[in-house]
């Protein structure tokens, strides 16, 4: 039998964002590019599908999802509390624009359960994660437990956003 190639060895890195399910081939070649360097960014959001995340891209993922948790009507908003101002996704930043993390907003975030070996890079004032990253070979793997859309945070209208994105 021939081995097909993986059309996805040559992105530079792959993001997922608020996809529900995938095709059923997708993990497997996801797997392979992590394995060979890859970079993958998968953000959460309303649409996710807890239970194919949990099946499916489990092994590429560095936490478990649990359920999704949204405020009613803006009752409940949660803030980001702690970064890790060392990592180099944030490095880049002064003090000041540090500080600027915690302004922005969350109506909505999927709790997730981080694995081993999985590092917080920044976290809810409640202490729930919001950015997590993992080692799968020689790759990495990061997980953002809400959305980027405007239905669940504020922080795409913030000017951190774009520098955070290209960070990643």
């Amino acid at each position: 039998s021939s081995r097909v190639a993986n059309p996805l060895l040559s992105s530079s890195a792959i993001v997922l964002n608020n996809v529900s399910t995938l095709p059923s081939a997708y993990p497997s070649l996801l797997e392979s590019y992590l394995q060979q360097g890859g970079k993958l960014w998968v953000i959460l959001g309303s649409r996710t599908d807890i239970q194919f995340f949990n099946s499916a891209m489990s092994r590429l993922l560095p936490a478990t999802l649990m359920r999704k948790q949204t405020s009613d009507k803006g009752s409940v908003k949660w803030h980001v509390a702690k970064v890790e101002n060392r990592h180099r996704v944030f490095e880049i930043f002064s003090p000041a624009h540090l500080s600027q993390f915690r302004s922005i907003s969350f109506s909505g975030r999927i709790l997730c359960q981080p694995k081993e070996g999985t590092q917080a890079l920044a976290s809810f004032d409640d202490g729930q994660p919001l950015l997590l990253e993992t080692t799968i070979a020689k790759g990495s793997s990061w997980l953002y437990c809400s959305s980027v859309h405007i239905d669940w945070s504020d922080f795409p209208f913030n000017p951190l956003f774009v520098p955070f994105v290209q960070q990643i």
